[in-house]
């Protein structure tokens, strides 16, 4: 709208005068006619004139007076007018986007009270107000540089083939910049003079006669070279001498209006309380670029500009900014962001590498008095005294040795901090923000694009508790190293790239034996070493007050089979002030046997190997510590180290990230993080180790259960680390959230629970547990104690329908196996199998409520009882042969077994006694009884039912079976051999009908396999 109105208001002003420059040509063209018909005296005109005078009327007359009585807006008034206007639209347009977001600079002149006014209505108010403060003298040689620049410009841009003339007046500018300069430079000097002369002589700021006259030769020899010749150049100079003072005073007098200017905006600026940023700009461009960038950085602090480019500074610069307050630390902290980027799109950035082997100090020689009096190594004070190697006196440092004790002093401390330079953080400073780097390769990519790092989201924070390592593995360097070369363990290269110390037995012995405040322990370190053998309660007592040690927590350790013992592994835990064994690593199951069986020098090898192994057990049992290597059978392999340090360093990730989403109420993944048991149990939701969304969508208790991790071998050779997990939670499909613990049955209803912990938590949502859980019952279990008389309940319910021949409902009763026993509502319940008892932990209360036993003789023998323990023959019939012999005589009328040569009674009385054999209790057969009676069984059923299947010899009969045959495009036997067939199997029969027992007689196993 403002726009529209200047533009509406320049076409009226224009409008206007062209309407009163028409009114003056109209008004004029009257008058002309009135003169002339003052003039003329015949009546033809005066009739025409009349007719003029007619279309002349008063209110024709009267628009053109108003007409030229417009005036046009005065020129002074009309700029003051546009430039309010102006200041207006700039007020709106800054309300705008991407002005009020990303936020502007104004490069603008000095406004007045009124524009300021006028801005300040608008709501156009600046934040700071940035001031370049430029002297008199700086300001006159710039304008003197550049005129002398834009002229020249001026002439590189014309005709090259100029004139003389043109080339003298660039000769003519140049030299007045000269003389300008020379000028400015006389009157410093003068200057100082009389600073000399009046102030005092011993003026530090004052240079001194000599080089004034110095000064002075040189600006003679200058003037000489440049005006040297004819009485023209110096003409010439003088003209140019007095342009220069012309442009001289013209300069100093525009420097003077601008300042006051300058000074009557700064005023009404600072009455409107804005903040005024003063900058001295006499320095160079980029030292004031970078000074301005500094001062406006606080009030362009959330906003991505790039005027913020990267500036490297030394590591003892930022700590002194820190310290002042000047620069602040960035979101990182002092973490890498490049390697924090790295690592979170590439994974992770170690490389891991042996740690190199290293010289063990062997014992020192013992010096021995010689006759001189001088202390020597032992054997050297027999020497003659005319052998070369006989000790000189020593002499007295003299002055020049002494200097040179000095330079080697200066030497080594330069050494000194060229390695602390080296190793120090790389720094860089963006804005106020100070970011720091681990090394020159992440520094040099910062500096080429720092947005992407800087834009990332910042770092997780940091572990008040760095991790606790222990590795157990067999140490043989003692016993294989030669020539004094120390040898590496697996457990030294994996502090070695975490950057952590390895401590072991005799690391805890020599660090206990030089603490300084320890005295009784002191000794006690020395005396052990001496002795070569250590009481486990030192160990013990040296390994927690090393885990409580400040440096522990801040970087962490390695333990090398430490602890030793059972109980000092289960002491650990529960000193408070300790550093907790997050991750274990091992390679015992495989492999330290048999190294230590093959290696007798070992000393006490057996009984170490079982302390390491009831320790590993005892940090087992109490915390999820392991850390599984790919090859644990050769602990030197490139694999376990790369797994174990990786490992360490992404559980740190995840530690950092889950104490992130813990802070923000955020649920927390719980695998391959250090979760103390008993803890864990303590702090269990409502729904304990269940799954939830199992309960609220299908009301199914599923279980989180670990299955044992350990190989049948292994549980067969190393029984002690073979813990009973049946009942333990699986952390690999756990979270916690709001300090209580969640458990799933699915790597799916995880995600569900991470994405919206809400569907469960919600009061609204859930419905009430069971107030009893199965718990499956550790073994021995005694079978008097069992519900149900040990039959398993799964089977009665599926069976609970079944009806037997007599059509009366007689559910199944089986008992169940010892191994599969469940504790449900303080009773034990035996299940058939593990298939049974997984139906069974899922809904209990479905099978055991309503669950009733068969008749008595329907339900199996007591336990200890075999049938042939039955007394009462009636009892034996209806309990073992009723339902048998039944379903036998059923399949006798079914089949109608005929064998060839016995008769039909002697054929069906077979078929019985083989049908009953092949169809027992699988239970009380082996798979070898089984198989055979099952194979007589069907080979005698095959000879009895032959006579179903008699060849035909009739033509007709065979013509059928080709044209079926040829129809169906089978092949088939041929007649003839279907006739040795039948003719074979028919011959067995008769020879096998004459003594029958072949039938009940079990062959032994290896014809059978035969």
């Amino acid at each position: 709208m403002l726009l529209e109105e200047i533009r509406n208001r320049a076409k009226e002003e224009k409008t206007k005068l062209k309407a009163k420059a028409e009114a003056e040509r109209l008004l004029q063209e009257r008058e002309q006619r009135n003169e002339e018909r003052a003039a003329r005296s015949n009546v033809d005109s005066d009739v025409e004139d009349s007719e003029d005078e007619d279309n002349w009327d008063e209110a024709k007359e009267a628009a053109l007076q108003e007409s030229l009585e417009f005036e046009p807006e005065d020129p002074e008034d009309k700029e003051v007018r546009l430039r309010e206007t102006y200041l207006r639209i700039a007020s709106c347009v800054t309300r705008f986007s991407p002005f009020d977001t990303l936020g502007y600079v104004m490069i603008c002149p000095p406004f007045s009270d009124s524009e300021l006014e006028v801005l300040f209505d608008e709501g156009c108010i600046p934040e700071v107000v940035v001031r370049l403060n430029i002297a008199a003298e700086t300001y006159a040689q710039r304008s003197a540089l550049h005129a002398a620049q834009r002229h020249e410009a001026m002439q590189n841009a014309e005709v090259p083939h100029a004139s003389a003339a043109e080339v003298e007046a660039s000769k003519k500018a140049t030299q007045l910049a000269r003389d300008a300069a020379r000028l400015q430079r006389r009157r410093e000097k003068a200057l100082r003079k009389w600073r000399r002369r009046h102030i005092g002589v011993n003026d530090i700021d004052s240079p001194s006669e000599a080089e004034d006259e110095a000064e002075t030769q040189r600006e003679q020899g200058h003037s000489g070279d440049a005006s040297g010749g004819d009485n023209d150049s110096d003409s010439d100079a003088m003209v140019a001498a007095s342009d220069n003072r012309d442009g001289q005073s013209a300069t100093a007098k525009d420097y003077f209006t601008q300042e006051e200017e300058l000074n009557e905006f700064m005023d009404g600026i600072e009455e409107r309380l804005v903040e005024v940023v003063r900058i001295d700009g006499r320095a160079a461009r980029r030292t004031v670029y970078r000074a301005v960038i500094e001062a406006l950085g606080r009030h362009m602090r959330h906003r991505a500009s790039l005027f913020y480019v990267p500036e490297v500074m030394r590591f003892e610069d930022a700590k002194a900014r820190l310290t002042a307050g000047v620069c602040d630390l960035s979101s990182f902290g002092y973490e890498d962001p490049v390697h924090l980027y790295r690592y979170r799109h590439d994974g992770s950035q170690i490389e891991c590498a042996w740690k190199p082997a290293g010289v063990r100090v062997g014992p020192e020689q013992q010096l021995e008095e010689n006759e001189r009096g001088y202390y020597v190594a032992g054997g050297a004070g027999d020497n003659e005294s005319g052998n070369d190697h006989e000790p000189e006196e020593p002499e007295e440092l003299s002055e020049v040795l002494s200097d040179e004790v000095q330079e080697l002093r200066d030497v080594v401390n330069r050494c000194r901090r060229r390695r602390q330079r080296e190793t120090a953080l790389r720094v860089a400073r963006v804005h106020r923000r100070l970011y720091f780097f681990e090394n020159d390769d992440s520094l040099l990519c910062f500096v080429r694009d720092p947005w992407p790092f800087i834009r990332q989201s910042p770092p997780t924070p940091r572990l008040l508790q760095h991790p606790v390592v222990s590795v157990y593995e067999y140490d043989d360097r003692y016993t294989t190293e030669n020539g004094g070369e120390k040898k590496r363990v697996l457990a030294d290269s994996i502090a070695f790239n975490l950057r952590m110390k390895c401590m072991s037995v005799s690391s805890l012995l020599a660090w206990g034996a030089v603490h300084p405040h320890w005295h009784a322990l002191r000794l006690d370190c020395m005396l052990a070493a001496q002795q070569g053998s250590v009481d486990p309660a030192l160990v013990h007592k040296l390994l927690i007050l090393y885990l409580s040690t400040a440096e522990v927590k801040r970087r962490g350790a390695v333990l090398h089979n430490l602890p030793s013992t059972a109980s000092s592994a289960e002491a650990l835990p529960q000193v408070a002030c300790t550093a907790p064994i997050v991750k274990v690593m091992t390679t015992l199951f495989t492999s330290l046997k048999n190294g230590m069986a093959a290696d007798l020098s070992a000393p006490n090898a057996d009984g170490e190997v079982d302390w390491w192994v009831a320790a590993v057990s005892a940090l087992e049992r109490h915390a999820a510590v392991r850390l599984p290597l790919p090859r644990p059978s050769v602990p030197l392999d490139a694999s376990n180290l790369v797994a174990a340090v990786h490992g360490v360093e992404e559980y740190v990730q995840q530690t950092q990230e889950a104490l992130l989403r813990k802070q923000r109420a955020f649920p927390v993944r719980l695998h391959n993080s250090y979760q103390v048991y008993s803890y864990v149990h303590r702090h269990l939701s409502q729904f304990g180790t269940f799954c939830p969304y199992e309960w609220l969508d299908h009301d199914d208790l599923v279980r989180s259960v670990r299955a044992p991790m350990v190989s049948p071998v292994a549980t067969a050779t190393w029984a002690p680390l073979s813990v009973s997990t049946s009942n333990e939670v699986d952390l690999r499909w756990g979270a916690s959230y709001l300090n209580q613990y969640f458990f799933f049955s699915s790597a799916d209803y995880l995600e569900r629970f991470l994405n919206n912990p809400t569907t469960v938590t919600d009061p609204s949502k859930t419905k009430p547990m069971p107030k009893h859980f199965p718990v499956i019952a550790s073994p021995p279990v005694n079978m008097a104690y069992l519900a149900l008389e040990g039959c398993c309940p799964v089977l009665l319910y599926d069976t609970r329908d079944f009806r037997g021949m007599r059509g009366v409902i007689q559910p199944v009763a089986k008992k169940g196996s010892l191994d599969c026993v469940v504790e449900y509502d303080g009773n034990l319940y035996a299940l058939l199998d593990r298939e049974h008892m997984t139906r069974f932990l899922r809904r209990p209360w479905q099978y055991v409520d309503g669950a009733h036993l068969p008749q008595v003789l329907r339900r199996p023998l007591p336990t200890g009882t075999s049938p042939s323990d039955i007394v009462n023959h009636e009892e034996y019939i209806q309990r073992q042969l009723y339902d048998p012999v039944a379903l036998a005589l059923l399949a006798v009328a079914q089949e109608r077994p005929i064998y060839p040569g016995l008769s039909v009674e002697e054929s069906a009385l077979k078929y019985i006694a083989l049908y009953l054999k092949a169809h027992r209790d699988p239970a009380s057969l082996s798979d070898f009884e089984e198989k055979t009676y099952r194979h007589y069984f069907e080979v005698y059923q095959q000879r009895a039912t032959l006579y179903r299947s008699l060849p035909s010899s009739s033509s007709e009969a065979r013509t059928k079976q080709k044209v079926a045959g040829g129809a169906t495009g089978a092949v088939s036997l041929s007649s003839a051999a279907l006739d040795r067939e039948y003719c074979a199997i028919f011959e067995d029969s008769i020879a096998d009908a004459r003594d029958m027992s072949f039938f009940n007689r079990l062959p032994p196993p290896s014809e059978a396999a035969l």
